[in-house]
């Protein structure tokens, strides 16, 4: 890589700091804004050949997009918690941190910098469907913690926040409340609603999306137990292209697997799984995890929670059955296949309980 430039950038919020090295030359530095106007001017200033690396954060994204658009320069997204030259630094400033990630790409063979992979636009779409359906569950249940907490201190201590799931349910117990409780529930009943409202239209976002994506969703969703929301997290933060070499190596990608502390040949400890990975993905594997155990359909998962049930506890037999529903999809997705223990019939049904029912009409899949 002699006779390139290498480029680190560190972006905060609103202004970077950019050190440039090329061999015998004077280090230069480069700085701005990381607005649109901004962004712009960092990509003018790049020449063919540069190897551009940043770390990954909240505006990694867009900017390493434009800077890819400049012809013939690299562009390296990198993870700073396994940069142990950064992350474990005494000296932490912008500056520093710039000068630091242009000597690691000036120093490091590509193959070992712990580079993020740039998600595609569908990708991107779906990651953020996920998330933002995640925050609008928690805030949906934290404003019926509110409400039922109202019921209590107001004396209706039969109340339950299943009876307050709905707006039916929510309107007979309003009308049980005495005084300012009452005031007060009618406030929460009303953001609320909003938040529901909103949850409804991110829903039917999800389906649209999985409808556009027709044949790896059907793939995904004749498992048992695997709804719009998992499917739909997978595509995003795994996608079904051929990057990984086995469905362990998607495993330790989503952080599934267990902590392992070993000397020689001896295993001295299996910790808790690393959670390295997306939490969105793994809260929907969890998730659809005990939605298959319950299901009819759910034979070999159940085999599997109740095997390790016995010995380790269901908190840890249902992430097992999580990883293992991972590495299904993953298998099913190379492979191209349905799962082979749910018939045609049991699919469409689940299909058209989701209102995704054109899934079902790909003919090469059936």
């Amino acid at each position: 890589m002699e006779g390139r430039r290498f480029v680190g950038i560190d972006l905060g919020k609103r202004h970077y700091e950019a050190c440039v090295l090329h061999a015998g030359e004077k280090i230069l530095r480069w700085s701005g804004s990381t607005s649109a106007e901004g962004r712009e001017e960092l990509a003018k200033k790049l020449e063919a050949g540069d190897v551009v690396g940043l770390e990954a954060g909240t505006l990694s994204l867009v900017v390493a997009r434009r800077l890819l658009q400049v012809e013939r320069v690299r562009v390296l997204v990198l993870n700073a918690a396994k940069l142990a030259v950064i992350y474990s630094s005494m000296r932490k400033t912008d500056k520093e941190d710039a000068l630091k990630i242009a000597r690691v790409l000036q120093n490091t063979a590509e193959e070992c910098l712990p580079v993020v992979r740039l998600p595609s636009e569908r990708e991107e779409e779906a990651r953020r469907l996920s998330n933002h359906q995640i925050f609008l569950n928690r805030q949906r249940t934290q404003v019926i913690n509110q409400i039922h907490a109202l019921c209590v201190e107001n004396g209706l201590s039969e109340i339950t926040k299943k009876d307050l799931k709905t707006e039916s349910g929510r309107a007979e117990v309003l009308e049980q409340m005495t005084r300012i409780y009452r005031e007060m529930a009618e406030n929460h009943c009303c953001v609320l609603a909003t938040i529901e409202a909103r949850l409804s239209l991110v829903k039917e976002r999800v389906l649209q999306a999985l409808l556009e994506r027709n044949d790896e969703a059907e793939i995904l969703m004749s498992i048992p137990g695997v709804g719009p929301m998992a499917a739909l997290a997978y595509l995003g933060f795994v996608g079904t292209e051929a990057r990984f070499d086995n469905p362990a190596q998607v495993s330790y990608y989503v952080g599934m697997v267990p902590r392992v502390e070993m000397s020689g040949t001896s295993v001295h400890r299996m910790g808790h799984i690393t959670k390295q990975g997306s939490p969105a993905l793994r809260r929907a594997l969890v998730q659809a995890a005990w939605a298959a155990v319950r299901s009819p359909l759910g034979t070999n998962f159940r085999t599997v929670y109740n095997r390790i049930a016995e010995r380790r506890g269901k908190r840890i037999a249902i992430v097992a059955v999580a990883r293992h529903m991972l590495e299904l999809m993953y298998t099913l997705s190379v492979k191209h296949e349905l799962y082979r223990f749910c018939t045609q019939e049991e699919r469409l049904k689940k299909l058209r309980f989701y209102k995704l029912g054109s899934l079902g009409t790909v003919g090469f899949l059936t």
